[in-house]
């Protein structure tokens, strides 16, 4: 199951984009990037 990143706070999603493994998960990066730029 993915994580659901509307749910996270910006220092969470910093947390994230940080911590993940951009190769393996490529698909979420964007999503978390995705996030950050709305929250922006």
């Amino acid at each position: 199951m993915e994580p659901n990143y509307k749910n996270y706070s910006v220092d969470e999603l910093c947390e994230a984009l940080d911590s993940i493994d951009k190769q393996a998960y490529p698909d979420r990066v964007e999503s978390i990037k995705a996030e950050l730029y709305q929250s922006a």
